[in-house]
């Protein structure tokens, strides 16, 4: 009688376990019982969207005009940014920064949805400096502005060093190559506008 209860109350808590443990997980995935749960990250990340909400609204309306706009932007790039990022450098050394496997792993990323982006350009008929920014959005992320700050505050300060590592391949590597592509596409174009129509039809042909 006592191993029939024994084994009667076991069959009830796996049955219990059974019905109720994903509930439980679900509860600690949607509510704030783990540091990763939707509702913790929902809350942290909230303040970075509510800004870029709120700047999006105050160029919608005309609140800030189109000059005072270009020059806040300036600001941010040229003053904000770089302090920003200077705070989190400063005090890594390269070996935390430098991750051979990382670089190769985001190059061979990177380049792959650049060099498809540019493919469905070209089969667009997009010209080549409009195909460079369309590729460029497509691979780039917002790595500086929004994925170092953001990163940091989820993952804590071992994000800084990979983040840093992105955002240099992104400003040596596919920043330069979309300077190199438009340039040199605006002077294949100067090229054939001064030598006249034969050249137009050169340069359409190529």
């Amino acid at each position: 009688m006592l191993r029939r209860l024994r084994h009667h109350n076991i069959n009830r808590i796996v049955q219990f376990q059974a019905v109720f443990g994903p509930l439980r997980c679900l509860r600690q995935t949607l509510l704030l019982d783990t540091p990763f749960s939707m509702l913790a990250i929902f809350l942290k990340t909230l303040p970075f969207f509510a800004l870029i909400g709120l700047g999006f609204w105050a160029g919608r309306t005309r609140f800030f005009s189109a000059e005072a706009t270009a020059y806040l932007t300036k600001f941010v790039f040229y003053f904000a940014l770089s302090a920003m990022l200077f705070r989190f450098s400063a005090n890594l050394s390269l070996a935390e920064v430098w991750d051979t496997r990382l670089v190769v792993a985001y190059l061979w990323g990177t380049t792959f949805v650049y060099g498809v982006a540019t493919l469905v350009g070209f089969l667009r008929g997009l010209d080549v400096p409009t195909t460079a920014i369309e590729a460029q959005c497509a691979a780039i992320g917002n790595t500086g502005f929004l994925g170092i700050p953001m990163l940091t505050l989820l993952l804590g300060t071992e994000a800084i060093g990979p983040m840093l590592l992105a955002l240099a391949i992104d400003l040596v590597v596919f920043s330069s190559l979309i300077v190199i592509l438009i340039t040199g596409a605006r002077g294949v174009s100067a090229r054939c506008r001064r030598s006249g129509p034969s050249g137009w039809d050169c340069c359409a042909t190529r």
